[in-house]
C-alpha cells in the first residue's frame, strides 16, 4: 500500500529534526512544504516532533513566538497578505515553512537554559555577508609548482612527465602506472574543501584548513602520509601493505599521533585550535598512537594508553597540554555520536551542547572569517544542525535567539552578549 501524503511528511520531518534527513529526503520534504495546504497539520506534527525529540527530553527550550517574529520579520515581504493576516499560532506553521523554504532549511536552533525564557531577540547587524565554503584547494608538486584547483579543468592534468593525475570536479585522482615517486601536498584554505584518490585507490575527504602530504605512488612495505587538520579516510585494503597516517599540527609541524590501518574508514580532527585531537572509527580495524614513531628508529609507545585498538562506534582522543608539546595518554569514547563527527563531511554543521567557541571555530573555518569577543560571553550551550550550504547571515540568525549579538564587519564577526 502507498503511503499517504501526511504520513510521509510525518516521517520526513522526523529524518528532518532528528538529524538523519538526507539530501534527497530534504528535498522531497520541501516539496512537500510548498504544496502542504493545511497549516494546522504542520504545526501540529512540528509540535509533536519537538517534543519527542532529544531535545525535549534534555530540557532545552524554544522561544517559538520570538523565533516566529524573528522569522516573520525578515521574510514578510516573502509571505502572501491573506498569511501576514492570520492569528500567529497559524503563522507558525507558515513561519516553519518559510524557513524550510527561504533559508535554505537552517534547522532550529536550542539554548540550554534550564528553564528560563529570552525576552529580547538579539539581531544580526551586518554590513558584508560571506558565502559559504566551496570546493577548492592547491595542489604542491615535488618542485615546489602549485596548482589552484579551484580553476583547474576537468580531465588529464599534464603536470609532469610521469605523472598521471586527472582532475573531476570535487576531487583529483592519481593513477600508479607510470607514476613518479615524488611527494606531494594537497590542502585546502579555510572555506574550501576537496577531495582525493590515491595511486592505491585509496580515498580522502578534506575538510577546510587541512592538508595530506604523499607519494605520487606508494612505493616500499607501508604507505604513509602526513596530514593536518580535519580529514576522512576510506582506505583500499591491502594487508601486505599497511596504511600509516601521521597526524601533525599545522603551525609547528610537531607529531599529534600515528594511525595504522590495513584498511578501514575513520576520520581525524587534529585542528591546531581545538583542545583535543580525535581519531573516529567507522569500519574495521586501526591501531591510534598519541606519539608518532621515528620511522626504522624502532621507538616503541611510552606506556600502555600511549596506543588503543579502536573498533567501531570508537574515539581515540588525546587532550592537549597547554603547558608542553606533548598531548595527554588516550582515551576511548566507546559510544561518540557519529552524526556529529561525519556532519562536515555530509554538508552540516551539527552541535550537541557546545559553547559558542566551538560553534564559531568551525563558522570562522568555514567562511574565512575572524572572530572577535567582546564583553562577557555567554557560557550556555547550543544544539542543533545547520546545512553548510547557508549564508554566514543565515548561520548567525539562526543563532540570534540566544543572549548573543553578532556584528559582521568586513571578513570580521563580532560576538557580544
Amino acid at each position: 500500500m502507498s503511503q499517504s501524503i501526511d504520513d510521509r511528511l510525518s516521517d520526513l520531518l522526523k529524518l528532518y529534526i532528528s538529524g538523519s534527513c538526507n539530501y534527497e529526503e530534504f528535498q522531497e520534504l520541501l516539496a512537500l512544504l510548498k504544496v502542504q495546504n493545511d497549516s494546522s497539520h504542520i504545526e501540529e506534527l512540528l509540535q509533536e516532533e519537538m517534543l519527542n525529540s532529544r531535545y525535549h527530553e534534555a530540557e532545552l527550550q524554544v522561544n517559538w513566538q520570538q523565533m516566529v517574529q524573528s522569522v516573520l520579520q525578515h521574510q514578510e515581504a516573502a509571505i502572501p497578505a491573506p498569511v501576514r493576516k492570520m492569528a500567529l499560532g497559524k503563522r507558525i506553521a507558515v513561519a516553519a515553512a518559510v524557513v524550510f523554504i527561504a533559508f535554505a532549511s537552517i534547522t532550529w536552533w536550542w539554548l540550554q537554559k534550564g528553564n528560563d525564557r529570552h525576552t529580547n531577540a538579539p539581531a544580526v547587524t551586518l554590513t558584508y555577508d560571506a558565502l559559504p565554503g566551496r570546493n577548492g584547494a592547491v595542489l604542491t608538486l615535488h618542485n615546489g609548482q602549485t596548482v589552484l584547483l579551484d580553476s583547474a579543468s576537468n580531465g588529464a592534468m599534464h603536470l609532469q612527465p610521469g605523472l598521471q593525475v586527472a582532475k573531476h570536479d570535487s576531487l583529483i585522482a592519481y593513477q600508479a602506472a607510470g607514476a613518479v615517486n615524488d611527494i606531494n601536498t594537497l590542502s585546502t584554505p579555510r572555506g574550501r574543501k576537496f577531495q582525493l584518490v590515491l595511486s592505491d585507490g585509496t580515498r580522502v575527504w578534506l575538510n577546510a584548513a587541512s592538508s595530506i602530504r604523499y607519494p605520487a605512488v606508494f612505493t616500499g612495505k607501508e604507505r604513509v602520509v602526513e596530514v593536518t587538520g580535519e580529514i576522512y579516510f576510506e582506505v583500499a585494503k591491502n594487508a601486505a601493505h599497511p596504511f600509516i597516517v601521521n597526524i601533525l599540527s599545522s603551525q609547528q609541524g610537531r607529531s599529534k599521533g600515528r594511525v595504522e590501518v590495513l584498511g578501514t574508514h575513520f576520520n581525524i580532527n587534529a585542528y591546531d585550535d581545538e583542545a583535543s585531537s580525535t581519531v573516529t572509527l567507522l569500519e574495521g580495524r586501526v591501531k591510534v598512537g598519541s606519539r608518532q614513531w621515528a620511522e626504522g628508529s624502532g621507538q616503541k609507545a611510552e606506556n600502555a594508553n600511549d596506543e588503543v585498538i579502536l573498533k567501531p562506534g570508537e574515539q581515540a582522543i588525546a587532550v592537549a597540554s597547554p603547558l608542553t608539546t606533548h598531548y595527554s595518554p588516550l582515551t576511548i569514547n566507546h559510544s561518540p555520536d557519529l552524526d556529529q563527527v561525519m556532519a562536515w563531511k555530509n554538508g552540516y554543521f551539527q552541535f550537541e551542547r557546545a559553547d559558542i567557541k566551538t560553534v564559531m571555530r568551525q563558522v570562522a573555518r568555514w567562511y574565512d572569517v575572524e572572530i572577535q569577543y567582546e564583553g562577557t560571553i555567554t557560557t550556555d550551550k547550543f544544539g542543533g544542525s545547520i546545512p553548510r550550504d547557508a549564508t554566514l547571515s543565515q548561520v548567525l540568525h539562526a543563532l540570534e535567539q540566544s543572549l548573543v549579538h553578532f556584528t559582521i564587519q568586513g571578513k570580521k564577526v563580532i560576538v557580544t552578549p
